[in-house]
């Protein structure tokens, strides 16, 4: 009996799983829709789930053997993915996507089964975006790359950082140059040709060395004929302008050459004899598998269930006391951000200078609304005029930028107000998030106070006192009126 409903049941319980990390697998999907880096994703969830599928011969001649450590392993992976959901770490939960299903396949069925379908699941991980910190890198070197061939070819160009400046025009290789995408399709291609067509393991490396090198060569040689296109088009060739397709193309011709020399490494890669297992056949122990699952699905849910059974104490009211002496108005300047649940905004002189004093609250936060986002920043990148710089506040550090706005150049203080702690640094922010949820308060707020420059240095504003000194007393406001919190010696604590 046990064995005929033991599937569905197991089913059910993936199901169960896959439920409890929804949220996780739609922000991939998203992604995946969205990047052109990352949208092979769909076909390698296709292709994992084939490649178990022709291991399966292989896999029913292991004994099913539920492992008690794998059991173990899931509660501090459990926990992190907890870390991350609450702390708006998005990256550690999709990277704790696969490991929680190959720990759950290793409780469930032995760490044996889980071993032989470690290479599909780990396929995974080239879906995730982890990998954008390649872009820049990959970047200065088609730069660099691009740069080399011109001098060599005595092209009339000067190349200024990510700038190549032509007697006709200038092309500027962006982030979106750099070939990152070109670059992991040909990793996702080198991995799946080594693993179906080679059978050693320095070949299957080789392999996909010689992918990830074909995948860069194409991307230098789709913007060193660009350079040549623009030159002698004199910049008035459309593909200059819209290379999208171009560079497929391209790539797609790399990958000839690529598929033309793997085939040099198969000369002497004979098939490996396939050993039989010692602890094959048996019978499965269905009762054990079960229970197993079943627990391992309870841990991975454990912490979800309980992030949505507490209920935070914020309320619509919540904010931040107001300044004294400060005039509640709608600010002339506002940081890029979106998603935050309560505005405030206040007019201040301080010393003679007219300060403007923001702060967006967010009561909780999820997917696409929450403090701490790419999409949220004080200032679009090409408006800040210098570079980001860190200013004490007593015991406290704040972050100051110059950037344009409407009606000319402000210095803008930031920071942030967590659990009530005050800290301007993004990864305590995230422990803060963490920390003031288990106390049963999520709210999150970014403070940020501007002035506007009367010298073009902004040197008067950035460099005196003054705005340390206003920063000062707000902050020992907030500590007295209970909005920050104190220590036993009655000071702030920054975390």
């Amino acid at each position: 009996m046990v064995k005929r409903i033991a599937p569905a049941i197991l089913l059910a319980l993936l199901g169960a799983w896959l439920f409890v990390y929804w949220p996780v697998v739609d922000s991939l999907r998203e992604r995946w829709t969205l990047s052109q880096s990352y949208s092979h994703g769909y076909v390698i969830v296709l292709l994992a789930v084939f490649f178990i599928y022709q291991r399966a011969p292989e896999l029913r001649l292991h004994r099913v053997d539920p492992a008690l450590s794998a059991l173990i392993l899931l509660l501090p992976v459990g926990l992190a993915g907890f870390f991350g959901h609450v702390a708006q770490i998005q990256l550690l939960q999709q990277f704790i996507l696969p490991l929680s299903l190959w720990l759950w396949i290793a409780a469930a069925f032995g760490w044996r089964i889980a071993w032989l379908v470690s290479f599909p699941l780990a396929l995974l991980y080239s879906t995730i975006p982890m990998w954008d910190f390649l872009v820049r890198p990959l970047r200065s070197l088609t730069v660099h790359v691009t740069q080399h061939v011109i001098n060599a070819i005595s092209l009339p160009a000067l190349v200024i950082e990510n700038r190549i400046h032509l007697p006709s025009g200038t092309i500027e290789v962006e982030d979106g140059c750099s070939g990152h995408n070109f670059f992991m399709a040909a990793a996702v291609i080198g991995i799946v040709h080594a693993y179906w067509s080679f059978h050693r393991w320095p070949r299957r490396l080789a392999a996909f060395v010689l992918a990830l090198i074909i995948g860069m060569v194409s991307n230098w040689v789709r913007v060193i004929l660009l350079v040549l296109i623009a030159h002698q088009s004199e910049m008035r060739n459309p593909l200059i302008y819209d290379h999208i397709n171009f560079g497929w193309g391209v790539f797609a011709v790399a990958l000839l050459f690529y598929f033309g020399l793997s085939r040099l490494l198969m000369i002497g890669d004979p098939l490996p004899p396939v050993p039989m297992p010692a602890d094959s056949s048996g019978p499965v122990p269905w009762g054990r598998v079960l229970a197993f699952a079943a627990m391992a699905t309870v841990i991975l849910g454990l912490f979800p269930l309980w992030m949505n059974w507490q209920q935070p104490r914020a309320t619509a009211a919540a904010g931040l006391p107001a300044p004294a002496h400060a005039e509640s108005v709608v600010a002339t300047w506002w940081p890029k951000y979106e998603g935050f649940d309560v505005r405030q905004s206040w007019h201040l002189n301080w010393e003679n200078t007219p300060y403007d004093m923001v702060a967006l609250t967010y009561l909780e936060q999820h997917k696409n609304k929450k403090l701490i986002y790419f999409r949220n920043k004080i200032a679009e990148e090409n408006l800040i005029r210098q570079p980001e710089r860190w200013s004490a506040v007593g015991v406290e550090q704040v972050r100051q930028l110059v950037v344009d706005a409407e009606g000319g150049s402000r210095a803008v203080w930031w920071f942030y107000v967590i659990g009530g702690r005050v800290t301007a640094d993004n990864y305590l922010a995230r422990w803060l998030m963490f920390t003031s949820f288990l106390r049963g308060d999520p709210r999150a707020s970014l403070v940020a106070i501007s002035t506007p420059c009367y010298q073009v240095s902004c040197a008067q504003e950035t460099e005196g006192a003054s705005v340390q000194a206003l920063l000062q007393e707000i902050l020992d406001q907030w500590s007295a009126e209970g909005a920050l919190k104190a220590s036993p010696t009655g000071g702030r604590q920054n975390g």
